[in-house]
């Protein structure tokens, strides 16, 4: 995998995510008033404040196997609309396993918990999207013969199929080497066939040998014994 265009992905994920939060918050006041009605539930904003360092820590390794998740899923395609559709997905587990979950375990009403379900939907679309956007620029490889290669594929994609040689290309391999085998010189009694293949050994055969046998003297018999 190329990780550094993950981590690169992770990080941008990770911005977009406290960004859009923060403006979540200051667009819809009625969503923090409606954290302040429960007090004995959530911590005030001076203790968010002293354990927000460990809450950014942890959001961000959250991000980072997203980013992975998400390269080692893609298979082409739009990064904009793959990514959407990977956030929208993040974004119904996240509702479902945390602010549902939520719900159940804590003493919230459901206006709160209406609202938070929009906040983070939204959110973790946003997330999904820029990290498509990061992992599926497209990225150039130098193969054997030096050539540039242009794939529009993932980090992950690396080790599964995008930098498998395309067939066109390995066509063109082909016909080139045929085209120097074809360019060799030849020389007197060389066979043309150079292959175990059926049809070569039907069609080839070797060359003619002469056999050479060493005179020697007549035997008698003794007619006396």
């Amino acid at each position: 995998m190329n990780f550094t265009r993950i981590f690169l992905a992770a990080l941008g994920a990770f911005v977009a995510y406290f960004i859009l939060g923060g403006v979540m918050f200051g667009l819809l006041p009625t969503l923090k008033n409606e954290f302040m009605k429960y007090p004995a539930v959530y911590r005030s904003q001076e203790g968010i404040k002293s354990t927000m360092p460990f809450g950014m820590f942890a959001m961000f390794i959250a991000m980072l196997v997203l980013a992975i998740l998400y390269a080692m899923l893609y298979h082409g395609g739009s990064g904009v609309a793959e990514g959407a559709r990977f956030g929208a997905l993040s974004a119904v587990f996240a509702i479902c396993s945390f602010v549902i979950h939520n719900y159940v375990n804590l003493n919230i009403g459901v206006k709160l918990t209406v609202q938070q379900c929009v906040a983070y939907f939204v959110e973790w679309l946003a997330v999904g999207i820029v990290i498509g956007l990061i992992t599926g620029l497209p990225y150039r490889v130098d193969d054997a013969r030096g050539h540039a290669q242009q794939f529009d594929a993932p980090a992950g994609a690396r080790t599964r199929k995008n930098f498998r040689l395309s067939d066109e290309f390995a066509g063109q391999v082909g016909r080139e080497s045929e085209a120097n085998r074809e360019s060799y010189p030849r020389y007197p009694g060389q066979s043309d066939c150079e292959s175990d293949s059926a049809d070569c050994r039907e069609h080839c055969f070797p060359t003619q040998r002469v056999l050479l046998q060493p005179r020697c003297a007549s035997v008698q018999l003794n007619r006396h014994l």
